[in-house]
């Protein structure tokens, strides 16, 4: 029994403060409020009842209220945690609200931002497309142009040819008729040079005596510079004697020197003539 009192001291404590309470509460109403009245004839008096508290009825009484102190705790504590519970809950649901709404709104953003991505693709697309056309019309442009020119070119060749061409025929005109003056002019020149030898050889020439008249006779004479006679010979001579041709080798040395062409170009080292005096 006194491990059991032992095991419940603090119970035991209280209960013996709780019953020391008591007793100075007694005892002061004795002293100070409970003083006996007069009993007056006839009155009846009320008998004083004491109650005896049993120390193991003070004992349950305590754990009794230690127990509802503790279901109370309990309740209390449930109370609290069902609280705790019911704020977490609400807090959880705001959170998963505060989410859901942080969803949709990263889903709209995301919405406006794909649809921002897809506005600009489209609009670099067009951009894209407008600078090809572009790129395209100026190439077609260029190409135009670059055909014009090359006809506008064309043509100034061909006038350019034609002018040259009608350039080159004046020339060739004007140089053929030059060349033909020219030569004209060489012939005269070269027929009176050859004139002139002709003449000087006959003014030197005699005919030989009983000689017949020959209608013509070839000679070859060959010069030196300053008209120096170097040979004579003789080609068709029309049966002419030896004494004719040498009466005509005679006339070609006494013309010695021949005379000289006007023109140093005209001037022959083989000189052909055909003999034929009056």
């Amino acid at each position: 029994m006194f491990e059991s009192l032992l095991k419940y001291r603090k119970a035991l404590a209280s209960s013996v403060l709780f019953h020391i309470a008591i007793i100075i509460v007694i005892v002061i109403n004795f002293k100070y409020f409970d003083k006996p009245e007069p009993i007056q004839v006839g009155t009846q008096v009320k008998p004083i009842e004491i109650k005896i508290i049993d120390f193991k009825q003070l004992e349950g009484i305590n754990r009794k209220k230690k127990l509802e102190k503790v279901e109370q705790r309990k309740k209390e504590l449930e109370k609290k945690q069902k609280k705790e519970k019911e704020k977490l809950r609400n807090k959880k649901r705001v959170e998963a609200k505060a989410l859901a709404k942080e969803n949709e709104n990263l889903k709209l953003a995301k919405a406006v931002e794909k649809k921002k991505k897809k506005e600009k693709e489209k609009l670099r697309n067009e951009k894209r497309v407008e600078a090809k056309a572009k790129a395209l019309a100026k190439e077609n442009e260029d190409l135009k142009l670059a055909k014009a020119a090359e006809k506008k070119q064309l043509v100034e060749e061909k006038k350019r040819q034609v002018k040259q061409e009608q350039k080159r025929r004046e020339m060739a005109l004007k140089l053929q008729i030059k060349s033909e003056e020219l030569s004209s002019a060489q012939s005269l020149l070269k027929s009176a040079y050859s004139n002139a030898i002709k003449d000087k050889i006959e003014r030197y020439w005699r005919r030989p005596q009983e000689s017949a008249k020959i209608d013509s006779c070839e000679v070859r004479v060959m010069q030196g510079p300053g008209g120096i006679i170097m040979d004579v010979t003789f080609g068709a001579c029309n049966d002419g004697t030896n004494a004719y041709r040498a009466s005509i080798e005679n006339a070609v040395y006494k013309s010695e020197p021949l005379p000289q062409p006007i023109d140093n170009t005209l001037f022959e080292s083989e000189i052909n003539l055909i003999f034929s005096p009056k």
